[in-house]
């Protein structure tokens, strides 16, 4: 054991008694580790890597060896040095650190066992394998885990671990999605919808889009003036099936057959050729003498004529405005001159006419008188369709008719237009003809009615009133027969007023 003394001064023949104090001699230790390089600390001191020699360790008082490695499982051993020895502290072979996952892996809505063997599981982008009980061994840390399938696909999991921990980690496999490819060209104003979704796509060639799988999908294609394509498709998943449209072009009237015009909904009915007496007979109550004299007009051209005045939702289609004062979509247009009617029939003529269904010879124009009250009348020879009595519970006029007669029901006056349709059709299903709105007619107006189709041209009058048929909510009864002309400035703008359309031969080539 070492001495350490302090200096002491002495005189000649004294005497000093000294007490010194013994500490332990200092010792040493030698460190191995398989493998070397391991981080030595002794008591939490960092003094190295292995193989190390450590000197000048103090004695007799407890020491702890710490060996530390990355990847490897520390160790430590405790220990007291006697005085001035050594000893060699041996750690052997660190353990590799180790922890456990155990995915658990399943596919969305599939059952079968085998489509879930062929699963690929990457761990930190490295394809792995699970061992014979489902585990996955790993080093403690933070890693990335993804499964994958050639028709399955999975969100990457980012997850933490520490050494000796097991942990089960759930996976559900989503279907990759089907591709459906439309095959084009399609028409240019084409629309693409995937339950009743737009989806935007390239005017020409082939369309990809990726829908579910194995759910069932509607898919339509809408263009202007053709049929709506519309078809189910259900795919498998990451399977592509090509779809090849066929779109039909919408046709135009035929003959002899009502129908209604595509987009704006306009029901046009079909009026045969025939001969009818046109005007009023002298018997008949509240007749003036611009229905007469009664003539049987021979009707040698067929056309088609609205089966309602045109309404408010259908002159908005065509005309992007609504000039009436009685708003409703379903009522009547109204407050319209004979020019507005007229520019409604000319746009849609055009429209017709571009969308190629319009028949040869044939536009849409306002009906002349005689076309008015032929359909009008549809076979009847009385003052109304329905006969000779009339009353406001038949149509939406005032009063009744003859004058005089009485009128027991709940039928009221009603002020302003109401929705076409709101009563009976007439044999021939035209609604509204007795009362609602005046309608314009094409003709120019005359004492008499017209021999022949007059439109006033080449007259240089400043003063040429049009020809309005079949009353309107403010008129009385006998206003609204079919006989009854009113002459009025084609400049009139009335809430009283409206008009319906025919599909006829045009005014050059129409006897009226």
């Amino acid at each position: 054991q070492g001495i350490t003394t302090e200096p002491y001064a002495l005189t000649v023949e004294e005497l000093v008694s000294v007490k010194v104090p013994l500490e332990p001699l200092p010792s040493q230790a030698e460190i191995w580790t398989i493998p070397n390089g391991a981080e030595i600390a002794v008591n939490g001191v960092a003094r190295g890597q292995s193989p190390i020699r450590l000197t000048g360790l103090p004695s007799e008082v407890p020491l702890t060896i710490t060996a530390s490695l990355e990847g490897r499982r520390s160790e430590s051993q405790s220990i007291t040095l006697e005085p001035n020895s050594g000893v060699v502290i041996d750690f052997g072979e660190f353990e590799m650190q180790q922890a456990f996952i155990m995915p658990k892996i399943a596919l969305s809505g599939e059952t079968d066992p085998q489509i879930v063997d062929l699963i690929d599981i990457s761990l930190d982008g490295e394809t792995v394998t699970l061992n014979e009980t489902g585990l996955l061994e790993l080093a403690p840390g933070s890693h990335r885990l993804a499964a994958s399938h050639p028709d399955y696909r999975s969100a990457e999991q980012v997850f933490e671990i520490q050494d000796a921990e097991e942990v089960e980690l759930s996976m559900i496999l989503e279907p990759k999605p089907g591709i459906v490819r439309v095959l084009g060209p399609l028409p240019e104003n084409a629309k693409l919808l995937v339950n009743r979704r737009a989806v935007e796509f390239p005017r020409s060639g082939e369309i990809l889009m990726a829908v579910t799988p194995r759910r069932e999908h509607e898919v339509v294609i809408e263009a202007l003036n053709y049929h709506p394509f519309r078809t189910l498709v259900t795919i498998d998943p990451n399977r592509t099936q090509d779809l090849v449209p066929t779109l039909e072009r919408i046709a135009g009237p035929e003959r002899e057959t009502s129908w209604t015009l595509p987009y704006i909904q306009m029901q046009m009915v079909w009026i045969p050729t025939g001969q009818f007496s046109f005007g009023s007979p002298l018997p008949e109550h509240a007749r003036l003498p611009n229905e007469g004299p009664i003539r049987t007009r021979n009707m040698e051209s067929s056309f088609w004529i609205g089966a309602h005045e045109v309404t408010q939702r259908i002159y908005r289609a065509v005309m992007q405005k609504n000039p009436s004062l009685f708003e409703g979509l379903e009522n009547p247009v109204d407050s319209v001159s004979w020019d507005d009617a007229m520019a409604f029939c000319a746009k849609l003529t055009e429209i017709e006419r571009e969308a190629e269904r319009l028949p040869v010879g044939y536009e849409y124009r306002l009906p002349s008188e005689a076309e008015w009250e032929y359909a009008a009348r549809a076979g009847t020879n009385s003052p109304y369709f329905w006969g000779g009595y009339a009353h406001n519970s038949l149509g939406n006029f005032s009063g009744v008719y003859p004058r005089g007669s009485s009128y027991d029901g709940q039928g009221r006056d009603h002020y302003g237009t109401i929705q076409v349709g709101s009563f009976a059709a007439n044999p021939w299903g035209l609604f509204d003809v007795h009362g609602n709105v005046r309608e314009w007619t094409l003709d120019v107006y005359g004492s008499k009615p017209p021999r022949e189709l007059d439109l006033g041209i080449g007259n240089t009058s400043d003063f040429l009133r049009r020809t309005q048929r079949g009353g309107g909510w403010e008129d009385n009864a006998p206003a609204c027969r079919s006989a009854a002309r009113l002459a009025v400035s084609p400049e009139l703008q009335s809430h009283a007023v409206g008009f319906r359309v025919v599909l006829a031969k045009k005014v050059d080539s129409t006897e009226g």
